[in-house]
């Protein structure tokens, strides 16, 4: 098994600061005056376990948080190894927990795992999701939150080969996570491991894939894996 250099420790940290200053800028841009003070939730997938970088990372976001977002608070920080990952070997995901409602006891989605699912573009563009089993349907899309109380799987706006709009939502429930085709944006095509999918269809997703978007002669792919958070 690889080991994780002190170098790459550092690399994730300084990608783990850049990512945290981001969503802390976007959150002063969008949060209304007087709102809650936000939790934050992060997720960091590596190529091979990196023992030491769960204390520094958690050490770093009090600093960070203390500076840029007083009264923030980071709640929860998942760990997970994918040694199939390619360059740069790492992803990083940070959003803001959502209110906390207590479920019933026979709530799905107090006994199912919580899943990471990466999306990847490109080899450095590589960005992770915490996906909680729900009968909801989530929307994926590129940009900022919406900053609702509604879960999204945003994309950075500067992936600009995906599409704007909501052509796809997801949802995890009863052990498995489908992708459902929406009515968003019928001039594209899109498909799921090579089958097209129509408006309304949905198909259940493997533990790594890819999703590609056709408009004319313009194509773009996503990869994504999915794994149970460790």
């Amino acid at each position: 098994m690889q080991a994780a250099t002190p170098e790459f420790e550092t690399q994730v940290l300084t990608a783990f600061s850049q990512k945290l200053q981001e969503y802390c800028d976007h959150l002063l841009r969008s949060r209304p005056a007087g709102a809650s003070r936000p939790v934050l939730v992060v997720s960091v997938v590596t190529a091979m376990p990196v023992p030491g970088l769960r204390d520094r990372l958690d050490d770093h976001a009090t600093r960070v948080l203390g500076r840029r977002l007083p009264g923030a608070r980071l709640d929860q920080m998942f760990f997970g190894v994918d040694r199939s990952m390619s360059e740069p070997l790492y992803a990083i995901g940070v959003e803001e927990r959502p209110p906390v409602v207590p479920p019933p006891e026979d709530d799905e989605a107090a006994r199912a795992p919580v899943l990471l699912l990466t999306l990847s573009f490109g080899h450095p563009h590589k960005f992770v999701f915490r996906l909680q089993a729900s009968p909801a349907w989530v929307p994926i899309r590129r940009g900022l939150p919406s900053g609702d109380l509604r879960h999204e799987i945003a994309l950075p706006e500067y992936l600009s080969a995906v599409p704007h709009g909501v052509l796809l939502e997801l949802c995890y429930r009863h052990g498995r996570v489908e992708l459902r085709r929406t009515e968003g944006r019928p001039e594209y095509r899109v498909a799921v491991e090579d089958r097209w999918l129509r408006s309304g269809e949905r198909i259940a997703l493997g533990s790594r894939g890819r999703i590609a978007f056709l408009n004319g002669g313009g194509h773009a792919e996503l990869r994504y894996v999915l794994m149970e958070r460790l």
